[in-house]
């Protein structure tokens, strides 16, 4: 864009990139909430810069000569004597902005598309008016996509899922993810359909009375021949937080690990069990039945490493850590990398655990489990039992 003069092509390309391609101001420009008029400056020239190029100001005049919606000035120049100059495109309606971009025909083909789902509930100016101010949503959506929520809106219904997760919901012409992934349109669609009964039941997920997905998976691996027969022989098996609270595993030895890759190396130790893939979901810890083990903790040496450390700890108090201390710190320092900014030593953590951290003000500071030798690894768990 030159410095003075700007053209019709570059004022189009500006206002295309800040109201049609800019999807929050797109829904804003088309459900009412950008006020009109809206206006571009158009960056006329000073006496000098059209005195220097009055080849390129005749160009530039003409340029704009035809198009609607510009103020023009009266410019008396030395040089050039009295000129109109156009100083600034107007819009006062959205019919007259998207004339200009040249996206009329567009828009009325996206309200073509739309046409099926208004037919869905003519006579209801609330879904109406809706779906005006959700069509930037709507114009994201394919043409399958369209179609999946024509056919999806009718099917759903309040508490038609109780007692299935989401995905189990019995519909037709929907695939499972579909939902999930424009939840925001449907609950607002919905609301429009159901005079707010979405939001009045806290979402769509209460009001369709459908379960929450598990969430916090925890893989479980026994770690000797007499804690997998309590497993019926299952090298691995995967339990949510809550259901972990609620299933006391077999064995004396409890190793609780923060990250999964970590967990499938510790080696084979008698009546013990790994938990590992930990990483913040360790409120399962506080169940009755971890206070008879003895518990050992493993996780990354960093900020986020010795914090969960200490959560851990203050749900079992008798907690021990491995391979979380200055030594091991120092040993493989140079694989260390930078990570986050240390606040305050966090509550529960020992007192090496707590020079550890204070260690860890300085960088490198984040050192990950999967940085360390498997001999080392190895020894430090035999050097536990």
């Amino acid at each position: 864009m030159s410095d003075w003069g700007i053209s019709v092509n570059d004022a189009r390309a500006v206002l295309y990139s800040r109201y049609w391609q800019n999807w929050p101001k797109c829904q804003r420009l088309l459900n009412g909430s950008v006020t009109f008029p809206i206006s571009l400056g158009l960056k006329p020239p000073s006496d000098k810069q059209a005195s220097s190029d009055a080849e390129k100001l005749f160009v530039w005049q003409q340029d704009w000569r035809n198009v609607s919606g510009v103020e023009w000035a009266d410019k008396r120049w030395q040089r050039l004597g009295s000129q109109q100059v156009p100083v600034k495109l107007v819009f006062h309606n959205l019919k007259s902005l998207t004339d200009f971009l040249q996206v009329t025909g567009e828009l009325e083909q996206w309200f073509e598309r739309v046409q099926p789902l208004i037919a869905l509930a003519p006579e209801s100016a609330d879904f109406k008016a809706e779906l005006k101010k959700q069509l930037a949503a709507l114009m994201q959506l394919t043409t399958t996509e369209l179609t999946m929520l024509q056919a999806l809106l009718p099917q759903l219904q309040a508490g038609m899922g109780v007692g299935l997760y989401l995905r189990a919901l019995p519909l037709a012409g929907v695939h499972g993810k579909f939902i999930e992934q424009h939840e925001k349109l449907i609950s607002a669609l919905l609301n429009a359909l159901h005079d707010q009964a979405v939001n009045k039941a806290d979402g769509l997920l209460s009001w369709l009375g459908c379960m929450n997905k598990p969430a916090g998976w925890l893989t479980i691996r026994p770690l000797c021949e007499k804690t997998r027969q309590a497993f019926a022989g299952l090298e691995l098996l995967q339990l949510t937080g809550q259901q972990l609270a609620a299933y006391p595993l077999p064995g004396d030895t409890l190793i609780v690990v923060e990250n999964l890759q970590s967990g499938l190396v510790v080696p084979n130790i008698e009546h013990a069990v790994v938990v590992c893939g930990t990483g913040n979901h360790l409120n399962w810890l506080g169940a009755d039945w971890v206070k008879d083990k003895k518990v050992i903790y493993w996780g990354d040496i960093d900020s986020d490493g010795l914090t969960l450390l200490a959560r851990a700890r203050a749900m079992q108090p008798n907690l021990v850590s491995v391979m979380m201390d200055v030594n091991t710190f120092e040993q493989f320092n140079h694989r260390a990398t930078q990570g986050n900014s240390c606040g305050a030593v966090p509550t529960d953590l020992t007192e090496q655990e707590a020079l550890l951290f204070e260690r860890l003000h300085q960088q490198p500071n984040r050192l990950e489990q999967e940085m360390l030798d498997a001999d080392y690894i190895s020894q430090a768990f035999f050097n536990l039992q």
